[in-house]
């Protein structure tokens, strides 16, 4: 234990608490059989291979003295045209019931027409108001002018039909305010929804569902059903803002899997899950990922509360991304988890470019100078030996891509590249190469 402490002194972390939470994090994941002493032994060889890659995330503006780089990140969501569509057509057949909500079957005097078929018999002769309504044939009741063939008022079918038209408008507008063409049309459909240039166009939504009586703000409403929030979510400007980590902490390659989504890599029963301690072992990997953000939560082990940005790897990961960075200046970008877009952002692109801004400005680079070469970097990397990591950037329907800092124009190492090394065992610290298990056959 002494020995790992002076290895890892330069980095200023407790590191009885990092053991602590490294044994923690197997106990507490169905691995009750790991021990601080094949822990200490790991994060000995951590030490050692990772000392480059852990002294360039110290050097990272967003260093937060805990082996991690946190910072705020924005995706700045593209919107697309089928998106509004989609979004509108499920608002028109959930919240209006495809125009049903509108109809109704009673006047204002609260009256359907066979009440006022009823009233309009009376007026005539007895020996006529006998016999069936078929019996006065050629004599057309007064109340046929008022409603429609279906029973319902032609008052409140006129307002299915503009409650249509606007839904129309709606959905052939994508942009997030409304422009003096669309807010013009809008008010002569409807002068009442009073629709302005510069308007939201979620508001104007709104404004419509309220004029039609289908404004409903209780809890569990039909208003905040989902339907009406993924349009919101749609139009809106910019995008979430998440606190996003590039991380060599041990903890976060033992979670790297464990979040909003799951993959082969989780250390609870996942089919490479001993892949996130090759991961953790070799001296280029790096796992990022992004958490909400203004998160808090209460560290198991010390009881204190503690924030997002001071301990991400107690929180609940929305997106991971694996990183690998060496010494040569290559970076690779693995695989996006669970999914490399939001709506139809790229996120292989908004995290590479958060990656390499913070790799820049610890090297003092120009954070724009950087060449995406795609999948030059296949021929010279690997796995390396007995490795258990799945190899996710080998992959092209993964979207593994290499990116060097500089112009296109310059030279790149073609040096191997080798990622992930064979794990040791969780319980007695040897070496073993099972993908499907976190400790040794001897153990």
């Amino acid at each position: 234990m002494e020995k790992l402490k002076e290895m890892l002194a330069f980095t200023g972390i407790d590191v009885d608490k990092l053991v602590d939470d490294y044994v923690w994090t197997l106990h507490n994941n169905n691995n009750p059989e790991a021990t601080r002493e094949a822990a200490v032994i790991a994060l000995k060889e951590y030490a050692t291979d990772k000392e480059w890659l852990i002294r360039q995330v110290m050097a990272m503006p967003g260093y937060n003295g805990n082996l991690q780089s946190v910072i705020k990140i924005q995706i700045p969501l593209e919107r697309r045209s089928e998106d509004v569509v989609d979004a509108v057509n499920k608002i028109w057949k959930k919240v209006f019931k495809n125009g049903d909500k509108i109809l109704s079957r009673f006047n204002e005097d609260g009256k359907s027409i066979e009440d006022m078929i009823a009233e309009e018999l009376k007026e005539y002769p007895s020996k006529i108001r006998i016999n069936s309504i078929a019996g006065y044939s050629g004599k057309k009741f007064n109340s046929y002018d008022m409603f429609t063939q279906d029973g319902f008022t032609k008052e409140s079918s006129k307002k299915k039909d503009t409650a249509q038209s606007l839904i129309n408008l709606l959905k052939r507008y994508d942009s997030s305010r409304l422009d003096e063409e669309t807010a013009d049309a809008i008010n002569k459909l409807n002068p009442s929804i009073r629709a302005a240039s510069g308007m939201k166009t979620t508001r104007a939504l709104g404004k419509i569902i309220k004029f039609y009586g289908l404004e409903d703000k209780t809890s569990g409403s039909v208003y905040t059903k989902e339907f009406i929030m993924n349009y919101c979510e749609i139009m809106k400007d910019g995008g979430p803002t998440y606190t996003f980590v590039i991380s060599v902490h041990p903890v976060d390659y033992l979670k790297m899997s464990i979040g909003k989504f799951t993959s082969c890599h989780n250390i609870n029963g996942g089919g490479w899950r001993s892949g996130c301690i090759s991961y953790m072992l070799d001296s280029v990997s790096m796992i990022t990922y992004a958490i909400q953000l203004g998160s808090e939560t209460i560290d198991p082990i010390t009881g204190e509360l503690v924030t997002g940005m001071e301990r991400p790897e107690l929180f609940s990961k929305i997106y991971r991304n694996v990183f690998h960075w060496d010494d040569k200046h290559r970076l690779i970008q693995s695989r996006v988890y669970p999914q490399g877009q939001e709506r139809c952002t790229d996120l292989y692109k908004a995290f590479r470019l958060a990656v390499q801004a913070q790799i820049s400005k610890a090297n003092g680079w120009n954070s724009d100078n950087w060449t995406n070469r795609k999948r030059k970097y296949i021929s010279f990397t690997s796995a390396g030996e007995n490795a258990t990591n799945y190899a996710d950037w080998s992959y092209e329907s993964y979207g593994g891509n290499l990116s060097t800092p500089g112009s296109a124009s310059d030279s790149y190492s073609t040096e191997p590249f080798v990622i992930g090394k064979e794990p040791t065992c969780i319980v007695c610290g040897n070496k073993h190469y099972s993908s499907r298990q976190l400790k040794c056959s001897n153990c």
